[in-house]
Formats: C-alpha cells, sequence, structure tokens
C-alpha cells in the first residue's frame, strides 16, 4: 500500500489492534546501527557547506544584476555576468574543482574504500540508496537537493532571480553573454511532475494477514486514491557542471499530502504524508532496473538460553541469502537459533533499460479509527483534530521491477508460521513524456511487512504483509 506518501511510499498501518513497523523505520538508539547517528551528521555537514556556497554565488550574481539596473555598465551586465560565472562554478558542478564537487568526494569517502562514517544500513535508515547496490546516486542526490534548496529559497527571497540570470547569460536581448551557468539555471534544477492515480484497478494495496483476515477479503487491490509528486532533478550545466548520471533523473522528495484518506474496511482511513524520497528513473544511463525481496521476523521480544551473535539479520537473513542488507536486532532468538526481530532488504540488480526507476521513500502513516471514535469534532479523518496517536516514518522502497515479501515466526509468543504477499510488478516509464510531465503508463510497486507484536498482545489482523501498485494516469 504505497500508504506512504508524496512520491509513493510504503507504510505501515497503526490502530484499531493494528501494529506494524516499517521496514527500516526509526528505532530507539538500541536498535540502531552503530553508524547511523555519525552518518547522519556527517551527511548533514557537507549539505550545509554545498548549500552555503551555492547561495553566496547566487547572491553575488543577484548584487551585480541589480546595481547594474541602477547604474548601468557599457554595454550592460558584461562584468556582473564574467564574475557571476566565476562564482557559479567554483561553487557548482562536479566535473571542475568547485565546492559541490569537494563535498561530493567527502560524502564518497564516508562510505568508500571502506565504511567510516556510514555504511549501507545506515545510508538506507537515513532514506538514502545503499551504495552496494546503486553506487554514488545516494551522494549525486544529496549534492542535487543542495542546489536545489539553494535556488528555491534565493528564488523566494528574490522573485527576479530567473530574470537576472537570463539577463546575465545573454538573453532577453542582454549583450551579455559572459555566464553560460546563468542560462542554465534559467530553469530550476528540480521540477515536480505530478502523477494522478490511474482509477479502477490500476493503483491500491492488499494485505495477507497472520489472522487470515485479507484487505481486500475478495483479493485484488484496494482502491488508494490520491495525486502523488515526482521532484524529477535533471541538471546539466557547461563546463563540466553535470550532476545528474548521464541521461538520468535523479527524482527528490519533500513534505507533501498527495494521497487522500485510504478506507480500510472494518478498521477506519490511512492517512499519509510524504517526508522525503530519493532515487531515479533511467532515461538512457546506466542505472539498474531493481527487483527486491522484503522480510521481517515478527519475533521481537527478548528470550533467553541463546548465546547467539547479535548482529546479523536472524531468520530473514538466512531466508533472503547472501546480499541481503539487514537492520540488527537487538535480541537472542533462540526459536531461529539466530537474532530476533530482524528486518531485511535484498535487492537484485537488473540490467540497465529505459524508464526503470527505483526510489527509497519516506513516509508516514497514521491509522485514524472509525470503531472507537478518533475522527475528532469534524467527523473527518486526516485532520488537524484526529485523536489517533502517531506512529514513526519509514522508508520502503518503490520500484517499476517486482518486490514481494515475507514476515518468518509469526505471532506472540513467537511462532513458526509465515505469510508471504508477492510479487507485484511495476512498469517501466515512457521517457519520451517525462519532459512533459506525462507519466501515464509508469507503475511503481512495492512490499512491506509489518509487525503486530511489539507490545505482546493479541491484535485483530496480526502480523502481515503488504503489496502496493502506483500507476499513472
Amino acid at each position: 500500500m504505497t500508504i506512504r506518501g508524496k512520491s509513493f511510499k510504503a507504510g505501515l498501518v497503526a490502530g484499531a489492534g493494528i501494529l506494524l513497523i516499517p521496514l527500516f523505520g526509526a528505532r530507539p538508539a538500541a536498535a540502531a546501527t552503530p553508524t547511523v547517528a555519525t552518518c547522519g551528521k556527517a551527511i548533514e555537514g557537507e549539505i550545509v557547506k554545498m548549500q552555503t556556497a551555492i547561495m553566496k554565488a547566487l547572491e553575488v550574481c543577484l548584487d551585480g544584476y541589480h546595481a547594474d539596473l541602477v547604474k548601468p555598465e557599457s554595454p550592460q551586465f558584461t562584468k556582473a555576468s564574467a564574475k557571476c560565472e566565476l562564482g557559479l562554478g567554483k561553487a557548482i558542478g562536479l566535473g571542475n574543482n568547485s565546492t559541490m564537487a569537494k563535498e561530493k568526494a567527502k560524502l564518497d569517502s564516508f562510505i568508500t574504500p571502506v565504511p567510516k562514517s556510514c555504511d549501507d544500513v545506515g545510508l538506507l535508515l537515513l532514506g538514502h540508496l545503499p551504495q552496494g547496490t546503486f553506487g554514488d546516486v545516494w551522494s549525486r542526490a544529496i549534492s542535487l537537493a543542495a542546489l536545489n534548496t539553494a535556488y528555491n529559497e534565493e528564488a523566494a527571497a528574490n522573485q527576479d532571480m530567473v530574470d537576472g540570470l537570463g539577463n546575465l547569460g545573454g538573453l532577453y536581448g542582454s549583450p551579455a553573454g559572459g555566464c553560460p551557468d546563468c542560462k542554465t539555471l534559467t530553469v530550476p534544477p528540480c521540477i515536480e511532475h505530478a502523477c494522478a492515480y490511474l482509477s479502477g484497478s490500476g493503483t491500491g494495496f492488499n494485505i495477507v494477514s497472520e489472522s487470515g483476515i485479507n484487505i481486500p477479503l475478495s483479493g485484488g487491490l484496494q482502491p488508494l486514491p490520491g495525486v502523488s509528486t515526482f521532484t524529477l532533478c535533471n541538471y546539466k550545466g557547461p563546463g563540466g557542471t553535470s550532476v545528474n548520471p548521464a541521461n538520468d533523473y535523479i527524482v527528490l522528495g519533500s513534505t507533501s499530502k498527495g494521497i487522500k484518506p485510504a478506507s480500510i474496511p472494518g478498521v477506519g482511513f490511512a492517512c499519509v504524508t510524504g517526508i522525503g524520497a530519493e532515487g531515479y528513473i533511467n532515461c538512457g544511463g546506466t542505472d539498474p532496473g531493481i527487483n527486491y525481496n522484503a522480510c521481517q521476523d515478527s519475533n521481537v521480544t527478548a528470550l533467553a538460553g541463546t548465546t547467539t551473535q547479535a548482529g546479523a539479520g536472524g531468520a530473514c537473513q538466512g531466508a533472503l541469502g547472501s546480499g541481503a542488507v539487514c537492520r540488527i536486532p537487538t535480541h537472542d532468538d533462540e526459536v531461529n537459533t539466530g537474532v530476533n526481530g530482524g528486518a531485511c532488504i535484498n535487492l537484485h540488480k537488473q540490467p540497465a533499460a529505459s524508464g526503470v526507476a527505483f526510489i527509497n521513500n519516506t513516509s508516514t502513516i497514521n491509522v485514524v479509527q472509525t470503531s472507537p471514535d478518533q475522527l475528532g469534532l469534524d467527523g473527518k479523518p486526516c485532520t488537524a483534530d484526529d485523536t489517533n496517536a502517531p506512529t514513526e516514518p519509514g522508508t520502503n522502497g518503490l520500484t517499476t521491477g517486482t518486490a514481494d515479501v515475507n514476515v518468518l515466526n509469526l505471532g506472540v509468543p513467537p511462532g513458526s508460521g509465515s505469510i508471504a504477499n508477492g510479487p507485484v510488478n511495476g512498469h517501466t516509464f515512457d521517457c519520451g513524456n517525462i519532459q512533459t510531465s506525462n507519466l501515464t503508463g509508469g507503475a511503481i510497486a512495492g512490499a512491506f511487512p509489518g509487525v503486530a507484536n511489539l507490545a505482546a498482545t493479541s491484535t485483530v489482523l496480526g502480523d502481515q504483509a503488504v503489496n502496493f501498485i502506483i500507476a499513472c494516469e
């Protein structure tokens, strides 16, 4: 169920006896990998440096443009144009000695040649694409996010920014021509594209539950209404300043509510808020298609009597085999002769092809029950006066390939049963239509596990395995 926000994100349901925890969701410090805190802090530092340098360069450009409007040079804008180009070149780009290039190199050094501040689990927990599967897409995406944020902040403060950059770049009849980067930046580095959900059977979710009560009961998909927005970035500046991998779109996200309240029969409504996204759509580049398997061990209670070392993925690591990236759980598990509560994902690279996409999407889903009534005074779900308890954000994969999910060792106390759902299939995007914001034909699929026994109490549905598809009209 992409019951998970902005660009599409799988989420988990909590309410009416359902409590699901996202794959690679936010966890208490004791359950997180040792590098998560240091990884997040290190990444934040490099983002700030990039944004600061880019904003200063844009401010120099605008100051020169504004000064020339008051006291025109002859020919107009030529000196300001050259100064602007020099500043932008020092701030932006990966094929030069810019601040962005230096800080991206620092980002890469956090994990290669050996993990230092970050590792693949840490990147996943922070919502980034793991280096082991996707190479440096994560650090390129961070670089583009820094550029896009700085650009938007300057544009908000100076609404004539595009006019100024165009004149410094020799557009609009201006005699200046010494700032080719200015021409590039008259178009924002990232632009939002809308995906209105295909009605009927094209978009929706389904749940296979431990209790045998599945949603929908008759199979197929439970409808999921709404619109998601892709923030697509394709910045290719002159002079070796390209940030994107060749011919690929970097996908970013921001806080939004694009999915309408989704009905959960017998329970209430799912409310989704998108937090962020990171991924790509390949339109002639080398980024791979992705099929993936997700898994969670339902046993999350501490058990005595085992000497198994912590740090592995427990039953899920064994089920998914080599290559799985697993969140480090906190308790030994005598049932599995491994470590309990492990959440794992195994990403299988497929050949690069036009229109393939993979996105890590981070969002929250809250379930508002109708019995007992949690709708608040206005009687409507997903509004500010709802009385349900909030759930933590989580990060899940969205792919044009296939996805499936398993939940192992069901029940309270832990048992030996399992449930599975999938595979579910996405569909490639038409790259020829993307520039016109037409995402018709593309579909994102995902699968995620839900563990319902964290409180060691009975639940309505029990553990759950969820699939979803979002197709664009």
